[in-house]
């Protein structure tokens, strides 16, 4: 019996939101761009970063990684594909 089926997950997509033409499944959020600078931006975020398990963060380069220092702060486990010295990675390493 396969139990993973079964368990209830949620993916909150903060930062920008997918194509028109994109079928999003039901356990999808999309939230966009979200501003820390705004009172409900920043609400939103602490509720969300609070309700989480971990930290997904697809980007191919960071310059400085906020994002990464934030979620350690708050003991996530952090997943990514990042390479943090631009001038060592090529286009090959993605």
């Amino acid at each position: 019996m396969n139990t993973c089926s079964r368990a209830k997950v949620e993916l909150n997509f903060v930062g920008c939101l997918p194509p028109n033409d994109v079928d999003i499944p039901a356990y999808v959020k999309c939230h966009g761009f979200v501003s820390k600078a705004q009172p409900e931006g920043y609400k939103l975020l602490q509720t969300l970063l609070r309700k989480s398990h971990f930290l997904f963060l697809p980007s191919r380069a960071e310059a400085y990684g906020i994002a990464f220092c934030e979620a350690s702060a708050l003991w996530f486990t952090i997943v990514n594909f990042i390479c943090w010295r631009h001038s060592h990675c090529s286009e090959r390493q993605y």
